[in-house]
């Protein structure tokens, strides 16, 4: 099945000590919501930083593999079952 690559994005700009209170970027206005690379993922914290302008700004770009074990509809149709 499909590998998916993305990466995510976690800051506390408010310098919060609590980690269940990150925050978890995926993207902005018109951007994708998971970068597909992580030069993407540096580009977005870019945009960030400008936008907000945060002065305890400490982001961390996180890694996530998802492994499709489903087949999609499309595949179902292409590849019909014999009976």
């Amino acid at each position: 099945m499909a590998k998916i690559k993305r990466y995510l994005i976690s800051c506390s700009s408010d310098a919060e000590l609590n980690v269940r209170r990150l925050y978890v970027w995926g993207g902005y206005n018109h951007i994708r919501w998971c970068a597909e690379t992580m030069a993407e993922a540096q580009r977005h914290i870019a945009s960030c930083q400008r936008e907000y302008g945060c002065i305890n700004c400490d982001p961390q770009v996180h890694t996530v593999d998802l492994t499709r074990t489903k087949e999609t509809n499309k595949q179902k149709l292409t590849n019909p079952k014999k009976v």
